[in-house]
């Protein structure tokens, strides 16, 4: 609450942010105005207060959207706009929204991730569409989403295995798709090849890869469409990993579902992966996040 950002984890791409291509180390940024940040496997972007946007790491397909820089081993900023409003980034790519509700990408483009026809790769940020209503966005491995002010759901990029929940499984989506008609969702996450999203009624859906009944539907095939994840209702906060996914219910209960070989579930034990969620121990979490 401060607006200071702390990093750790590791640092071969400078992706901490701490100023050097160094071994693992906890970092503080010393300055203090940050209200978010997103990483992935090896870059992270940041926003300030004063709507500005700043990214360090690995700008392998230009993903920091700083032009030709090579890597940075600390955090520099996007050219000189000040009305940056949220971030994503994916794997090898980035995208964000501005306060005017464009919507904004760079990186890798050969999935089409980019939310254009083109699969070149774009060193700095894209406008993509000509749309001024979105509100947030994520971006996947390969793929991203967006949400609008009326709150339609819109995916781009890969889809081979559903991940952009169209209904199909086209090898990718050359710019935003609306995701069904619905107009009720609140957020969306994904990390690999799967998704997750939310609605205002607190329903739970999931699309994209099946495998290791990461969707929490009972099964493990692919679904190219969200599908309501029926064992939990009434959920406060969620968020998708690798090949696991968790949610937070508004009576403070965490249930997990997905890939248990890690024991990353958090049930005790390793014993087989779970094809729907399974409640975590104690009823007192307050938020969940996941990782590979």
């Amino acid at each position: 609450p401060d607006g200071a950002l702390w990093c750790w984890g590791r640092n071969n791409w400078g992706q901490t942010g701490r100023g050097d291509f160094g071994s693992p180390r906890i970092i503080k940024e010393t300055q203090q105005d940050w209200v978010k940040v997103s990483g992935n496997v090896s870059h992270a972007c940041a926003l300030k207060q004063d709507g500005t946007l700043w990214c360090t790491g690995s700008n392998a397909y230009g993903k920091l959207g700083l032009g030709e820089v090579p890597s940075v081993q600390s955090y520099v900023q996007l050219g000189t706009d000040t009305n940056w409003s949220d971030v994503a980034s994916g794997e090898y790519h980035t995208c964000a929204t501005k306060t005017d509700g464009t919507l904004w990408c760079w990186g890798y483009s050969n999935d089409r991730q980019l939310g254009s026809s083109s699969n070149q790769t774009k060193r700095e940020p894209q406008l993509v569409g000509s749309d001024t209503d979105c509100v947030s966005v994520m971006s996947g491995e390969r793929h991203s989403c967006a949400i609008k002010q009326n709150g339609t759901l819109w995916c781009w990029g890969e889809n081979g295995k559903g991940e952009c929940g169209l209904g199909n499984t086209s090898n990718f989506s050359s710019g935003p798709k609306q995701v069904g008609t619905d107009t009720d969702w609140l957020s969306a996450k994904s990390y690999h090849h799967h998704s997750c999203a939310l609605k205002t009624d607190k329903t739970l859906w999931c699309w994209g890869e099946g495998q290791y009944g990461r969707l929490g539907t009972g099964g493990s095939s692919n679904l190219p469409a969200p599908t309501l994840v029926t064992e939990v209702t009434e959920v406060s906060d969620f968020d998708v990993g690798q090949n696991h996914s968790c949610a937070l219910k508004t009576d403070e209960t965490l249930h997990c579902w997905g890939r248990n070989n890690q024991r990353q579930l958090g049930i005790g034990s390793n014993s087989s992966n779970q094809l729907a969620p399974v409640k975590v121990t104690d009823s007192d979490w307050a938020s969940v996040t996941l990782g590979t």
